[in-house]
């Protein structure tokens, strides 16, 4: 077992299981690297990194191992960042979100954890005060990439916070097979 995953509370390992079909549905798994839309080196299930070379194409264990090491990352970003009490599907839905943005970096750029200007994203803010609406809703404003918004990132985020409100009993999210693959 990967050692990032070792380090995970069972917690994060459930939201990570609700949440792959979901992450996969919405960046696809493309095995030759290409430019998103904003021109970042691209490849399997949203990868991103060094590791990435546009044109090349990659074998589906890559990709899988990508995969579950950037879902693993982008838990242990959940974990750091936003507090324990969160139930199940606010934590599903905040690791496809972290899986997506990232952690942030002050001076650098808006993420989960911390925005460019330093100060603490709404949807944290808002999840410390367990206020779950509120943080939920928060995400729906991550619209944009590149300063344009996105139809795809609309639709994710729109998702995102569904799977966000739902609670234990709960039938499902819409069914959102038909959005694209790509954005």
């Amino acid at each position: 077992m990967d050692n990032r995953i070792k380090k995970l509370t069972i917690a994060s390992l459930a939201a990570i299981s609700i949440c792959i079909p979901f992450v996969v549905n919405f960046e696809g798994d493309e095995a030759v690297g290409y430019a998103d839309p904003v021109g970042i080196p691209t490849a399997g299930v949203g990868h991103t990194g060094p590791d990435v070379i546009i044109g090349k194409w990659y074998d589906e264990a890559t990709r899988q191992g990508w995969l579950k090491n950037d879902l693993a990352e982008a838990a242990a970003i959940v974990e750091r960042c936003a507090p324990s009490t969160i139930d199940v599907y606010q934590r599903a839905a905040f690791v496809s979100f972290a899986y997506n943005v990232g952690a942030g970096k002050k001076g650098v750029k808006d993420g989960f954890c911390v925005l460019k200007s330093g100060n603490t994203p709404t949807h944290i803010k808002r999840a410390r005060a367990k206020d779950k609406a509120g943080a939920c809703k928060a995400l729906l404003s991550w619209t944009k990439a590149g300063g344009k918004v996105l139809p795809g990132l609309v639709k994710r985020r729109k998702a995102e916070y569904e799977l966000c409100m739902m609670k234990d009993g709960d039938t499902g999210i819409n069914n959102y097979s038909e959005i694209p693959k790509s954005y």
